[in-house]
């Protein structure tokens, strides 16, 4: 059987068209029904019997399969641990036996800048292609100076380029400044490798970006580079550094500066070798994605972007990336963009003056822009799709502004998108699995944001809004359409908006967040949203502290709310919320308030220092539950029930079973339990427990659940066909008799039960028939035990009977018992026999009757009830 989380039906709810059928997709393997790693838990319906259906009808479908058993669907919080990030080590260039150094001017290099040294620089590289191994590692060393670069210079493999303090000025247009040589055309990540790039400064010299655009550096198809301690300065429209199919990089200790053209380009580019126009000169394009990358202490500033991806091919992925100890500022778009990646790690960067600071996506906004097909087609697309995004985004501090290419600034953002219908393959590219912790954002807009994610920490970030210059007025912290999303610790202050937003989604949990100062509500949920806001505390809103609407459902518990311009807690359009536990006080309007149409459900709320009224609208005392009939009698019926608190007493509510008429109230108690009396017999009723709340002169009801009960029937007018003299055999004698009321026959076992007493002597005996079932009450009838005839009989004097009453708490017990003795039984005087001598020598046991009644103690006048 296979196990599903709650979330899982969503994915059950969507088909996917591959080419050996529908596959349906396991959130809690993160990955489809199906596939290689899990053959044998795979579910593949035929395309021929997908294609009668509608999408409903496949909808429907998955719906039957839960409902029928073959899947056990259980609820369990998501495994956050799971969650681990980068473990980039980048490049690795050792294992040389030998080096060679040579020097670029000895092959006719001009340092001055007055003359083309492409050629020359050129040659010194071939030389180093020529006479580099594995083994035999060649430095190329370009002293102090400015040489004019005419053409893009080719590295080889097992390179070291090092720019002594120099500077290479491009002086051409288009094209690149440094590409790699491919040693081969395998593709992959084997076209070149082992490369460094140390030092100097790569000048685009765009002469304010009257050029054609280009990329300064451009490599692919290669493993294993390092580039360290390089300035690059002066581009127009392009990429700084461009990689693609790279495998094992480290980029450390560079400036990346002076961007100019409007085009939306990051300094530090990576991508997939999916197509010409994406990567050019880098064939064969076999979908080689970059991984094992470190991007660390590089300075990023006047920029476009600075660092990731704006393309991506469906099923293929960036992977563990680690991006750290970087500075950003006057980044006018983005300062980390990225489309498609994995297990990386963004930690302890520093973004200043952004237009946003880290942007994550799984797909994009119009998924026909930065997304392509993979090179072999969607044929098992869905074997290679993973949404487990696997990242951790800490200690980052991020100042995002308002920016004319990014007017709606933010600092993180996570974004994934159900697509449908469209040329990509159908399904939900959400993000999952993303830890934000200790992050420091200030922003004039968002300082977090999400999409359709699920997996996701917030935790001990501290976010704020800009104090002076332009804003974009928006939330601080927008979770929408996501799940399993838990968002604590967190300190909010200066919101535009809500500092907390949620909107939609499920599984989610906002807790012991520190809301200030916002200029709406401090936690707001929506458009059914399903959440937990737990141990929060709320200062300062403008609006209400917490508002849950438009058919969330929340629980509103433990959250500290003061100096709220309007309500403390506010519910509207949404019905049923509990709000236990708060402590509310100074706000302007009630403590808690339910509009029109909406409900709340309160208990233990704490009002000390609020001056408002405590509640406005329908409020209401928890539902009691557990309504249990204790006891259920021929003219009485004792009831009681659970509180789970609150409430400011009970209204006892009875009809008429099968009736369409109004429960009327017959009680109005204090106390959880009740004993409605004066009741008709053999009667059919429906009782319902209303929990009242006092709400300011006036009161609400919570009703209970319904049950039913039916006052039972005496058996004090039953009847008996049993015999009135039986023969004595030696043996106890219990006759087979039939039981009768009021014309109807009653079953034994069900709706009586019977016991016998002195039945073993001759004598008069005692058949107790009790009530069981929809009877109470018992029934004595008598027969007599005779001997045959010439038979004797001497008895001992019987002992009287004794009665004893033992009283507890609820129950007074009675005991009845007799104690005769056979002496000897004489058939014949004159004669003896073994029989007749063990008889001599019988004693009867005690015969023993037991019968109780309870203490009714629940009204006011305690008193006993019937004997049973």
């Amino acid at each position: 059987m296979t196990n599903l989380r709650y979330d899982d039906i969503i994915y059950l709810c969507k088909y996917f068209h591959s080419s050996d059928g529908i596959k349906i997709y396991n959130a809690a393997d993160k990955q489809f029904f199906g596939e290689d790693k899990r053959k044998d838990r795979g579910l593949v319906i035929s395309k021929r019997f997908v294609s009668a259906l509608s999408k409903w009808a496949a909808a429907c479908c998955a719906a039957v399969l839960l409902a029928s058993g073959h899947f056990l669907l259980t609820a369990h919080a998501y495994d956050y641990s799971v969650i681990t990030g980068s473990t980039a080590t980048g490049a690795s260039i050792s294992g040389y036996s030998s080096a060679v150094a040579i020097d670029v001017t000895e092959f006719g290099a001009d340092s001055t800048g007055r003359k083309n040294s492409a050629a020359a620089i050129q040659k010194a590289l071939d030389y180093a292609g020529s006479h580099a191994s594995d083994k035999v590692q060649v430095k190329v060393i370009i002293p102090a100076g400015t040489y004019s670069i005419g053409s893009c210079l080719y590295v080889h493999s097992n390179t070291w380029l090092y720019l002594q303090d120099a500077t290479l000025r491009k002086d051409f247009q288009g094209g690149c400044l440094i590409m790699n040589y491919l040693d081969n055309d395998d593709g992959g990540f084997n076209g070149a490798h082992n490369i460094i790039i140390e030092g100097g400064v790569l000048d685009g010299n765009t002469n304010g970006g009257n050029v054609k655009a280009f990329s300064t550096i451009r490599m692919g198809h290669l493993h294993d580079l390092w580039v360290k301690n390089v300035d690059f300065k002066d581009n127009f429209n392009c990429h700084m550094l461009e990689l693609g199919g790279a495998k094992n990089v480290t980029v450390e200790g560079c400036s990346f500066h002076e961007y100019y053209g409007p085009k939306y380009k990051e300094a530090i580019q990576f991508d997939i070798l999916n197509n010409e126009n994406l990567f050019e000169g880098y064939a064969p394009f076999d979908d080689t994605p970059c991984d094992n990358v470190i991007i660390k202490n590089n300075d990023f500033y006047d920029l476009m972007r600075g660092i990731g991806s704006h393309s991506a091919t469906i099923g293929e992925y960036y992977t563990n990336f680690s991006i750290s100890g970087n500075t950003f500022s006057n980044i006018y778009d983005s300062a980390i963009i990225m489309e498609n990646y994995r297990r990386c790690t963004i930690e302890n960067n520093t973004m200043t003056g952004v237009g946003s600071g880290i942007d994550f996506k799984n797909m994009t906004y119009m998924e026909v822009s930065g997304y392509n097909a993979p090179v072999a087609g969607y044929n098992g697309v869905y074997d290679r799709i993973n949404d487990f995004s696997d990242t951790i985004i800490k200690g980052n501090s991020i100042l995002a502004v308002l920016t004319d290419e990014c007017p709606k600034p933010f600092g993180i953002n996570l974004y994934g998108k159900l697509v449908q219908n469209t040329a990509f393959p159908d399904h939900d590219y959400k993000v999952e699995g993303v830890l934000i912790d200790s992050n420091n954002i200030t922003t004039a807009g968002t300082a977090l944001q999400m999409t359709d994610a699920t997996g996701v920490i917030v935790n001990s970030n501290v976010l704020g809004t800009v104090t002076d210059g332009s804003i974009y007025e928006n939330n601080l912290m927008n979770v929408k359409y996501s799940t399993d999303v838990s968002v604590k610790n967190n300190s909010l202050i200066g919101s535009n908006g809500h500092s907390i937003a949620v909107v939609g989604g499920s599984a989610n949990s906002v807790t012991s967040n520190n809301c200030m100062n916002s200029a709406a509500c401090g936690i707001a949920a929506d458009k059914n949203a399903q959440l937990k806001i737990t141990g929060n505390t709320v200062q300062s809103s403008a609006h209400s502290g917490i508002s849950v609407g438009g058919g969330s459902v929340a629980e509103v518990k433990g959250n500290t709310i003061t100096g709220a311009e309007e309500s403390g807690v506010k519910i509207s359009d949404t019905a049923g919320i509990n709000v236990i536990n708060n402590a509310i006080s100074g706000c302007v309007t009630a403590g808690i308030t339910a509009d029109e149409g909406a409900s709340a459900f309160v208990d233990n709320n704490d009002f000390t220092n609020n001056t408002s009224a405590k509640y406005s609208g329908q409020i209401l005392a928890m539902p009691i539950t557990a309504l249990t009939a204790d006891g259920v009698y021929g003219d009485h019926v004792q009831l009681s029930w659970l509180s789970k608190g609150g409430s400011d007493g009970y209204s006892v509510k009875r009809r008429a079973s099968d009736s369409d008429g109004e429960f009327e109230e017959v009680a109005v108690v204090n106390t959880p339990a009740y004993i409605d009396e004066m009741l008709p017999s053999k009667t059919k009723f429906d009782y319902r427990v209303d929990a009242l709340l006092d709400i300011g002169g006036s009161y609400t009801e919570s009703s209970s659940g319904t049950i039913s009960v039916r006052t039972r029937s005496p058996l004090s007018d039953c009847t008996a066909d049993i015999g009135r003299t039986y023969r004595y055999s030696g043996k106890r004698i219990e006759p087979d008799f039939n039981i009768y009321l009021d014309g109807r026959k009653l079953q034994k076992n069900v709706d009586y039960t019977v016991k016998f007493y002195n039945n073993l002597a001759a004598g008069k005996a005692t058949a107790v028939v009790s009530g069981c079932g929809e009877f109470y009450g018992f029934r004595e009838f008598s027969y007599t035990i005779s001997l045959a005839k010439g038979s004797t009989i001497s008895t001992l004097s019987e002992p009287p009977m004794t009665l004893t009453g033992k009283t507890s708490d609820r129950y007074e017990v009675m005991t009845v018992s007799a104690s005769p003795s056979l002496s000897s039984i004489v058939d014949k005087p004159h004669e003896s026999s073994e029989l007749l001598g063990a008889i001599d020598n019988a004693r009867r046991s005690n015969d023993l009757r037991i019968y109780s009644r309870r203490l009714n103690s629940a009204s006011d006048s305690p008193f006993y009830g019937l004997w049973f």
